[in-house]
């Protein structure tokens, strides 16, 4: 990051490696303050470029591109009202599905006891992304903030997503800050997405996928978070704070079928839901 007078200009580049999968990513961005720094606008690109193996099969490698571009502008409405709009979009290129997961077809149309078989996943190339994003602030006299965040997503495979955020922040003497909020989450399933299908794709344009993250879905999250905030007087460091969040995360699945129901006839499976509670401690150093 580097900045010059109202202006931030950053930089950056991260690598991922995995057993089967090496991914880097580069980006930058431009920040710059206008009207009296009552107004941030920001724009920045990132680039990844992604390896897709397969554990097991040496012959199997596959590339991905990824684009990014996004632009946004913050506002400061009034001097308790700050808002935020964002905009990004997304292109992709290359091996975009799981190369260990297969999507399911009956064996017989006719007669869904006679079961299903399985085959590989078949997607597109290439998939093309639009989010937008309204955020608010509003600071309230007992110092505490409240929070509300609107996200739409649309993309070419047939994906529409919604998502709504609420939260509330309160302090608590001079070192305690407690935060709730809820999210909720929900999305349309991909053109080429089904739980079962009736019989195998014919050809490599006839797409197939059984992923639930392409599938009809929505999720709920509450969390808390505590923080312990304390000024530190030695050496370079100007303060620490100690942070634990707690995440109860609650996924339904409209259209995906649980295969652990195995006395059901394909088709009839009960629909799988998860829920999860997730614990996260956060130390945090300023200098």
């Amino acid at each position: 990051d580097y900045l010059h007078g109202k202006s931030i200009f950053s930089a950056g580049y991260t690598n991922s490696s995995e057993s089967d999968y090496e991914a880097d990513t580069y980006y930058f961005s431009v920040s710059q303050d206008f009207f009296g720094d009552l107004t941030n606008v920001t724009f920045g690109y990132a680039r990844g470029d992604d390896t897709v193996e397969q554990n097991g099969n040496d012959d199997f490698s596959e590339e991905i591109d990824r684009n990014s571009y996004r632009v946004g502008i913050s506002q400061i409405i009034t001097p308790k009202l700050l808002m935020a709009l964002n905009y990004e979009a997304i292109t992709d290129e290359g091996w975009l599905n799981n190369p260990y997961r297969v999507y399911r077809y009956l064996n017989n149309p006719l007669d869904p006891s006679q079961g299903y078989n399985q085959a590989q996943e078949v997607y597109p190339d290439t998939r093309t992304s639009d989010s937008a994003s309204l955020k608010a602030l509003y600071y309230l006299p007992w110092r505490a903030t409240l929070m509300s965040n609107y996200r739409y997503f649309t993309d070419d495979w047939g994906i529409e997503a919604h998502t709504v955020e609420f939260g509330y922040t309160h302090t608590f003497g001079s070192h305690f800050l407690a935060e709730i909020r809820y999210r909720w989450y929900d999305q349309s399933e991909a053109d080429f997405y089904s739980d079962l299908f009736q019989f195998a794709s014919q050809d490599d344009k006839d797409f197939r996928a059984r992923d639930k993250e392409l599938s009809d879905m929505d999720s709920q999250t509450i969390s808390l978070y505590l923080t312990y905030e304390q000024p530190l007087g030695f050496g370079p460091f100007e303060r620490a704070a100690f942070t634990l969040e707690y995440d109860r995360i609650m996924l339904n699945y409209d259209n995906f079928s649980d295969l652990r129901d195995i006395d059901a006839l394909p088709g009839e499976e009960e629909l799988f839901d998860m829920d999860a509670d997730v614990f996260k401690v956060l130390l945090t150093i300023w200098y």
